[in-house]
């Protein structure tokens, strides 16, 4: 009996993180038409959106899927929800700076502010980044701009005629556009997935993995709708079309009138060109020849027929070559854009029947 109150409750408790901001930014909730700022809170999924537990959302707003069991945030603001079926980049969290510590006055938990602060995603500027709170530990006071006077859970002063107003004539009060999502066209499409699609971006689109058949304002909509993050190089996406139909709901559209066909083992992968053991092999047995001497026969083993690298300038570069009892062992590295992609490490030994065809043919 206490196992199955204890489940029951599990699975009605919406999911939560506990977020405090390392530095001189503060998160925004909107609440009546008004602002709302904290340097910690709780965020916790009310309606479909990311709030805090009383029903404000975050600002701003990010809509997180439903079935949702899970919530995370990382230090730069990236806010990820995970389902059942699937982990997805819902948003990022963009923190409230200050210039003057006059600007913020109390409001219960919340402070508030007669001026409109500079928006910065965290890690940027003066901002500060996301610190997510572990089971058990205790989030820091919010605070005013200078960090130098606590306030905790403070009381409307009447006497303040900022607040007062903030209180009783809102309309006198800074009233933050409040973001909503996009309204998006309607109407009847026919939706065909390929069975196989690749993509050079790191998201990809409705428009690289199906043909779309819609009126030309919801087509253009929905070929440029982006799903979801596009697998890294030499990996595959499966396609899902209850998980597409959930990115689409998610975007804003009306999917109650979409007839989408998704073949089975459909899928997606990152463009790619490809590396031949061919290559790395010449550059490896040039490195060894400067090192070891021009003259001398080398021949060099990929155990491989090749590997994907994203799309690019492409140079390979021997980043070191050590000699060794049989040739030598060289490090031969792949860039991208001038970028280090990754390396392999490559055995060059002297090629005894070509030095032996050598002495036999003088």
């Amino acid at each position: 009996m206490l196992w199955t109150i204890a489940l029951t409750l599990s699975l009605v408790t919406a999911p939560t993180v506990n977020v405090s901001v390392e530095g001189n930014g503060y998160l925004e909730f909107t609440q009546g038409g008004h602002a709302l700022y904290t340097s910690s809170a709780p965020l916790t999924v009310v309606d479909g959106w990311l709030s805090d537990p009383d029903g404000a959302p975050l600002l701003p707003t990010l809509r997180v899927p439903e079935g949702t069991l899970g919530v995370d945030v990382d230090a730069r603001g990236n806010v990820y929800a995970a389902t059942r079926y699937y982990r997805a980049k819902v948003g990022q969290i963009t923190l409230a700076v200050f210039d003057c510590a006059n600007d913020l006055r109390p409001m219960g938990s919340f402070l508030v502010a007669s001026t409109v602060p500079k928006l910065e995603a965290p890690g940027v500027g003066e901002a500060g980044t996301i610190h997510v709170l572990k089971s058990g530990e205790a989030a820091p006071i919010t605070v005013a701009p200078s960090k130098a006077i606590a306030v905790t859970a403070p009381m409307p002063n009447e006497n303040d005629a900022f607040v007062y107003n903030w209180v009783h004539q809102p309309s006198l009060v800074r009233e933050p556009e409040m973001t909503t999502p996009k309204q998006m066209p309607t109407g009847h499409a026919t939706i065909r997935v390929t069975g196989f699609s690749d993509t050079p971006h790191e998201r990809f689109t409705l428009g690289d993995i199906a043909l779309i058949d819609a009126p030309a304002e919801l087509k253009d909509a929905l070929w440029n709708a982006q799903i979801e993050e596009t697998p890294k190089v030499g990996k595959k996406l499966t396609l899902n079309r209850r998980e597409i139909l959930d990115d689409l709901d998610k975007l804003g559209f009306d999917t109650s009138d979409f007839d989408i066909q998704v073949p089975r083992r459909a899928s997606i992968q990152r463009s790619a060109q490809q590396v031949s053991s061919d290559q790395i092999s010449q550059v490896a047995i040039q490195a060894a020849a400067d090192v070891l001497g021009q003259e001398t026969p080398m021949k060099a083993r990929v155990h491989m027929d090749g590997i994907a690298v994203p799309l690019g300038e492409m140079t390979l570069v021997a980043e070191s070559c050590t000699p060794t009892p049989g040739g030598a062992s060289v490090i031969v590295v792949t860039k991208i854009n001038g970028e280090r992609y990754d390396s392999h490490v490559v055995k060059v030994s002297v090629d005894k029947a070509a030095l032996q065809q050598r002495s036999a043919q003088r």
